[in-house]
């Protein structure tokens, strides 16, 4: 949904607050993409932001298309009033372990509040599981959404931690804060159509540890690439300035490109896609995050972001949080270093390692230098990887020899 906020300021007023009349339009900048003369530094950027905000952003990023994907509140089957089911049968939803169905003031959830959707909500004891079938009908960058509590009075100081899987990989762990009834995102995937599986399960194996969840929710996430996604109906671009608002959350998309990027939102990128973004500066406000992935659901494709510019300033070409703003960079876990498994000469094209490595096609490398000059050290991108994992085609030649084994 576009929502117009109010302009509170006037053009006398933006124009001192900049501070520098001389690098920005004569009229306060109105959109999601915000266009300049010239790009304004961050200090004026963030001033601008500050004290005449709704002038620079005076319209939300839309929101994402929820995608139905059937029975989300767990009404079916009907448990009786004040009851709970463990592993119901006759619904939409695939139950196993210690887990099922509630009412509102069962012996479960009689010291929670009632259900934001209905009158019953999934409970999730232990390592209990609840699974269905979702319909994806167009490609996207999906995230789930759901309501989660702990379940009131019973539960240890710990809690009950969700895990969610969305076509057989970890998506995000959830931990709801308290008794309260809230919304919880997972992170983002990419799926083409087709049909999926979504897993929610527990992960507290011991003790009655239970949560409750209500009201799930497939979100397609608005694509970077996507036209739609911004006020002005148009793909922000090399020099433009974008700023993502509180509340909404961008894809970032195959090639992606903007000068600034000011984000009280949510910037992300689907776990298992490829993207490059090209941008002088990224600030991450209050309440703003930058989220490539997470622990324990890592980002498993081929991020780039190049910071660009040849502004000598300290602050040009930067990531940053301030003031609460979260950065998140999850990346999967990788062996940082081995050892030759046989010596290479000059002009060989592949290189034999002494152990199985988890790299790929396209990562970079450094061959250190065998001799005394540090400067035969050799810097190469992946071409392939043998099917054992310890022999690595090369993109070039080597200029040098180099030792994998001693030398009498």
């Amino acid at each position: 949904m576009r929502t117009r906020a109010k302009n509170q300021c006037t053009v006398e007023d933006y124009k001192m607050n900049l501070g520098d009349t001389n690098n920005h339009t004569d009229e306060p900048a109105r959109g999601s993409v915000l266009r300049r003369k010239r790009a304004l530094s961050i200090l004026t950027t963030v001033a601008a932001l500050a004290f005449c905000q709704s002038a620079m952003a005076v319209t939300a990023v839309d929101e994402g298309v929820m995608t139905p994907i059937g029975e989300s509140g767990f009404e079916t089957p009907d448990v009786p009033a004040g009851g709970f089911q463990y592993l119901p049968a006759g619904g939409e939803w695939a139950f196993a372990d210690s887990a099922g169905i509630t009412e509102n003031g069962s012996a479960f959830t009689s010291c929670n509040p009632v259900t934001p959707q209905g009158q019953q909500a999934l409970f999730i004891q232990q390592t209990g599981q609840a699974q269905k079938t979702i319909t994806i009908s167009s490609a996207g960058a999906y995230r789930v959404n759901l309501q989660g509590a702990q379940r009131g009075c019973i539960n240890s100081p710990l809690g009950q931690t969700l895990r969610i899987s969305l076509a057989g990989s970890r998506i995000g762990n959830i931990r709801p804060q308290d008794g309260a009834y809230r919304l919880y995102h997972s992170t983002a995937m990419w799926l083409e159509p087709g049909n999926y599986q979504l897993l929610i399960s527990g992960v507290s194996a011991s003790g009655d540890n239970t949560a409750f969840v209500d009201d799930v929710q497939l979100e397609r996430l608005p694509l970077w690439s996507e036209a739609s996604s911004w006020l002005e109906n148009s793909v922000p671009g090399p020099g433009d300035e974008v700023y993502i608002p509180a509340g909404a959350a961008i894809a970032l998309d195959n090639l992606n490109a903007a000068n600034v990027i000011i984000n009280e939102g949510i910037l992300t990128a689907p776990v298992n896609r490829d993207f490059t973004l090209d941008v002088a500066e990224i600030h991450v406000m209050a309440g703003g995050l930058l989220e490539l992935g997470r622990e324990e659901a890592t980002f498993n494709g081929q991020g780039v972001i190049t910071l660009l510019g040849d502004n000598p300033a300290a602050e040009s070409k930067l990531i940053h949080a301030m003031n609460g703003g979260r950065i998140e960079m999850h990346g999967q876990p990788r062996l940082s270093w081995t050892q030759l498994g046989a010596s290479a000469g000059v002009g060989d094209t592949s290189i034999t390692l002494k152990e199985a490595v988890n790299w790929r096609a396209g990562d970079r490398i450094v061959i250190a230098s065998s001799d005394f000059d540090m400067n035969h050290a050799e810097e190469f991108t992946i071409a392939s990887v043998s099917g054992d994992r310890k022999t690595l085609t090369l993109n070039d030649r080597l200029a040098y020899n180099h030792f994998g084994k001693l030398q009498e």
